[in-house]
């Protein structure tokens, strides 16, 4: 968030762990809020500007919610929708654009075409997927209840439950279960 613009003409701000780099290396990307609305340069535009900041320090901690951490130089953003740098103000908050996330389960030609649990990311931003293997699969078990359910309370929400087992061997040679779990609500 933004704090002040100071006498330098650069924004103080109170930064999460915001970067000008993702940790590949990549350029990360943000959004604006502004008045407490994201910004949209054009109001016929379905989708939020996206923005990238000359931040310095990278990655600073928000261990202090009352002062600033960080400075980004110029008090400028850069608009990657319009090409076009713009002015910060007081009160601006940057929010991390998303990346959209899918697990999936497939045969893995590099293990002999056994089963395995993928995780894949597409960067909202860029349209750039990225699709990673996590671990092999020997059973995969999916419950999605009625919209408005929950299996345990008050049926107010949609919930899906994804259960992976998959066995694998251990430092010691003896084969440990593993259990992922999650869960996904609308």
């Amino acid at each position: 968030m933004v704090q002040n613009i100071d006498s330098n003409s650069n924004a103080d701000v109170i930064s999460c762990r915001l970067s000008d780099t993702n940790p590949s290396g990549s350029t990360a990307y943000y959004y604006l809020i502004r008045d407490g609305s994201f910004y949209y340069s054009n109001s016929s535009n379905t989708t939020p500007d996206v923005f990238t900041i000359n931040i310095s320090p990278n990655n600073a901690p928000c261990i202090s919610t009352t002062t600033s951490n960080a400075t980004i130089s110029g008090a400028v953003i850069y608009d990657v929708t319009t090409g076009q740098n713009l002015s910060l103000s007081p009160g601006d908050i940057l929010y991390s654009v998303p990346y959209q996330i899918t697990l999936f389960c497939q045969p893995n030609q590099s293990d002999n075409n056994n089963n395995w649990l993928y995780l894949q990311t597409i960067n909202e931003a860029t349209g750039t997927t990225n699709t990673q293997p996590i671990i092999t699969v020997q059973s995969l078990s999916f419950s999605a209840y009625p919209q408005g359910c929950i299996s345990t309370n008050s049926c107010n929400m949609i919930e899906a439950i994804m259960g992976v087992n998959s066995q694998a061997k251990n430092a010691s040679g003896t084969t440990t279960s593993i259990t992922f779990s999650f869960d996904f609500y609308k």
